[in-house]
């Protein structure tokens, strides 16, 4: 019995470190859709979890709900696949906990990504080829970053709030010109680990968010 609970633990762990340590899976090929006169100005919605919504409209991508949005381990299953060309800026409304993996992969044309406090991880290969974001800020609330979530981006920085956020994978997870971090951050430690030019954003916080322990074995 405690041998079966052991591999239980294991097999738990191993499903929910995934979405942030997966592999190049959105390296493959893919046809990105063209702008068309007719899909320019299309209004569509759907589903990216159970009790998570999407809506594009008028270039805006606005995810919203409670809890976690999928992850999805091929471009072909995201939701948006058909209008990764018209995305110019993403929401993620207050309540999303988490950036599914892969979910914004090859939106060549998004410039701008609004993250609340509420997402504590952003999975795999999130921004992956997003090569038109320029800066972006991740807030205290996030712990993890998973692996190539910003690969291939087009940022000129990014600032990572949370001084413990773990950073998965190696220097590709991150295309950033310059990381503004605090100092002794894990922001600051990537950065130098991998030759990336590192500014400080201020004093190190007396008190920081939950650590990435907590999301790795949350269900």
């Amino acid at each position: 019995m405690k041998k079966l609970k052991i591999m239980s633990a294991v097999v738990a762990f191993m499903i929910v470190a995934m979405p942030l340590a997966n592999t190049e899976v959105y390296a493959e090929s893919f046809s990105i859709p063209k702008i068309t006169e007719e899909n320019k100005t299309i209004d569509v919605s759907g589903d990216c979890s159970a009790t998570v919504t999407w809506h594009l409209v008028d270039g805006t991508l606005t995810i919203s709900g409670n809890g976690e949005m999928n992850n999805w381990f091929s471009l072909t299953y995201i939701p948006w696949k058909d209008y990764l060309n018209l995305v110019k800026t993403v929401v993620i409304e207050s309540g999303v906990t988490n950036i599914g993996m892969g979910a914004f992969a090859n939106m060549v044309n998004l410039s701008s990504i609004t993250i609340p406090d509420t997402v504590t991880a952003i999975s795999a290969n999130t921004f992956y080829n997003c090569s038109s974001l320029r800066t972006v800020v991740i807030p205290a609330s996030v712990t993890a970053i998973g692996k190539n979530a910003f690969q291939n981006a087009g940022l000129s920085s990014i600032t990572i709030m949370n001084p413990n956020c773990q950073i998965y994978g190696d220097g590709t997870s991150i295309s950033a010109r310059t990381i503004y971090g605090y100092s002794g951050s894990t922001a600051e430690t990537y950065a130098k680990t991998y030759g990336k030019s590192f500014a400080l954003i201020g004093s190190q916080p007396i008190t920081t968010t939950s650590s990435t322990t907590r999301f790795l074995t949350s269900p």
